[in-house]
């Protein structure tokens, strides 16, 4: 599954933030029930001492992803607090953003965790997310070690012919 990763294109500097941290967030655009199965999936695969996990609450309007709503303030209010208890118990932060698109909630993302070009974020979606063990270490790990790079992804073989010296840069971990 692919993963897609953004270094942001902002130098924030701040003297109180520690540099190179890897912030893997879930955007909740989805049912509580998908960004737990996301959380725990991400902590299964990786060791937490190589990334910080943040659920960001885009304010999905319906609990269960098939009822529609008779109020939806209240059921983004359900929402919120599963997410809180979801964030509680793994260890991850939790954060509300307003949702404002893809793009715009990843840089909600890297200014709410005071990130810096030194810093690699990573998303990881309710939806869809990798398999492979490390998955989070090794991402970063390409992504630091070479400054020129923006993107990441891990893909699947069959997407291999897509790419090309003019679209990608191939950087494989032994």
């Amino acid at each position: 599954f692919p993963v897609t990763i953004y270094t942001g294109e902002y130098d924030i500097i701040r003297p109180d933030v520690q540099k190179g941290r890897t912030i893997v967030h879930t955007l909740a655009f989805n049912t509580p029930g998908q960004v737990e199965k996301a959380t725990k999936l991400l902590y299964q695969l990786n060791d937490r001492k190589d990334f910080i996990h943040v659920i960001a609450d885009c304010g999905f309007p319906s609990y269960d992803g098939v009822t529609v709503p008779e109020d939806y303030e209240i059921e983004k209010g359900k929402n919120s607090n599963a997410l809180r208890e979801i964030a509680k118990k793994y260890g991850s932060e939790y954060i509300k953003i307003q949702n404002i698109g893809v793009s715009q909630n990843w840089m909600q993302v890297w200014n709410a965790m005071n990130m810096t070009t030194e810093d690699v974020i990573i998303g990881c979606d309710p939806d869809e997310r990798p398999q492979t063990k490390d998955w989070v270490r090794d991402i970063a790990r390409v992504l630091m070690g070479d400054k020129t790079m923006a993107v990441a992804s891990l893909i699947m073989k069959e997407q291999f012919a897509e790419l090309n010296d003019k679209n990608s840069k191939k950087n494989e971990l032994s």
